[in-house]
């Protein structure tokens, strides 16, 4: 498949929103009533939240960026210390049917972070250690014996990448409905050598997490979508959020189309199996979107020491592509580095899904409370290997703090 969940080289190399952003930035303001926002393409928003916000230009800003990417729709929420400054949606879900901020869609990488924050809770309760072996969990694992639990959430354990091998790269995308289970996945990482030692190098890897899910539920004695639920949905009250085992999406529902596989077509019932671990293939809503990134990125599911861990530069430097086959190895940097399940972008922390014409972003700037949660799908001349989701929390990230931009936008300009 062309694209997959939170493919590094969108990270690293997407391209920035045009020159026509350029007129419509300014700096936050507060104002006594939310502007009157502006019809994009002659669709109207779906909804706005009262609040104090410069929201117009936001709505410009959108609707500018959805036209330079032939983005189909976009549901978008901005929040400052907690409160909702901005909700809207633009454009159609279904032909003939706006989309609203009330759809569901996949959250992808997202549970990423959820699965990283768990395992930090489990070392906060002394269950276990992040220097711990794989094989003191899960004897018999190629590299047990090398390959510690932190090597598994910062990918640096070496294990290949299913995702990017190119036998189920062909089947995934001659068979979008396929249904893949954990041990046909593996099959693909670990029928080959690691890419190197374990501990020194770096290479995103779908491998990890599902290595990691097994380590959880050795631990907890439970199935992941149940801990999940105990201690991430559960606590911050994500009650639009689930995790499934089909592709179905709850009503009301944002379809998704795509042209990855040349044709323009609908792909919101495409299979999810092959992304993450059962328990963490989720949908969600835009609101459990945001209140995601105010609470994991703000650590308030985490001791201290635990979030400073999961957002710290230690990896900063720290990768060397050339000793890996081409493409696969990165080096991080302070313009973006990986976390535990997160990615670090200057002052900005980041988690950014994309599948089968759906993508998303949220962004979130601690210093300032400012969280920023945006869906998107694509529309028919939309490059379906770019992450339109993203584009559109780089630009609105432009507008909200303009002396504290994402760095990571910056590369492609």
């Amino acid at each position: 498949m062309n694209n997959f969940f939170f493919r590094i080289r969108q990270m690293l190399l997407l391209a920035g929103v045009g020159a026509g952003l350029a007129a419509c930035g300014g700096k936050f303001a507060s104002t006594e009533q939310v502007a009157t926002q502006e019809r994009c393409d002659g669709l109207a928003p779906a909804s706005q939240a009262p609040g104090q916000a410069k929201v117009e230009p936001i709505t410009t800003i959108a609707c500018t960026v959805m036209q330079e990417l032939d983005l189909r729709s976009a549901i978008i929420q901005v929040s400052v210390d907690g409160k909702l400054i901005y909700s809207t949606a633009l454009g159609e879900s279904a032909p003939g049917t706006p989309a609203t901020t009330a759809m569901h869609f996949r959250n992808g990488a997202v549970a990423m972070t959820y699965m990283a924050t768990v395992l930090l809770q489990l070392a906060d309760e002394n269950r276990l250690s992040l220097s711990d072996k794989v094989g003191k969990w899960l004897p018999g694992l190629p590299a047990a014996d090398s390959v510690t639990l932190e090597m598994l959430v910062n990918n640096t354990s070496g294990y290949p990448d299913y995702a990017a091998d190119p036998e189920f790269l062909s089947a995934s995308k001659a068979d979008p409905l396929r249904e893949w289970t954990a041990g046909g996945l593996m099959s693909y990482a670990f029928n080959k050598e690691l890419i190197y030692p374990p501990g020194t190098n770096w290479n995103y890897s779908h491998t990890n997490y599902l290595v990691l899910d097994a380590v959880i539920e050795k631990v907890t004695g439970k199935p992941l979508a149940e801990v999940l639920r105990e201690r991430i949905l559960d606590p911050l009250r994500l009650r639009n959020t689930a995790s499934s085992v089909k592709p179905d999406i709850p009503s009301p529902v944002l379809r998704a189309y795509t042209s990855e596989r040349g044709g323009y077509e609908e792909s919101t019932l495409w299979n999810p199996s092959w992304t993450l671990p059962a328990g963490a293939v989720m949908t969600t809503d835009i609101t459990d979107l945001r209140i995601s990134a105010e609470a994991i990125m703000r650590g308030r599911l985490l001791s201290p020491t635990s979030f400073a861990a999961q957002t710290d530069a230690r990896l900063v430097g720290f990768g060397n592509p050339a000793a890996c086959p081409p493409g696969i190895c990165r080096k991080n940097t302070e313009t973006a580095h990986f976390g535990m399940g997160l990615l670090v972008s200057g002052p900005w922390l980041m988690q950014s899904p994309m599948f089968g014409g759906y993508s998303a972003s949220i962004g979130m700037l601690p210093e300032r409370g400012i969280s920023i949660a945006v869906a998107a799908t694509q529309g028919p001349r939309a490059n379906p290997d770019r992450n339109g989701g993203e584009a559109l929390m780089f630009a609105i990230a432009r507008q909200m703090a303009p002396d504290r931009p994402v760095p990571l936008s910056a590369l492609a300009q």
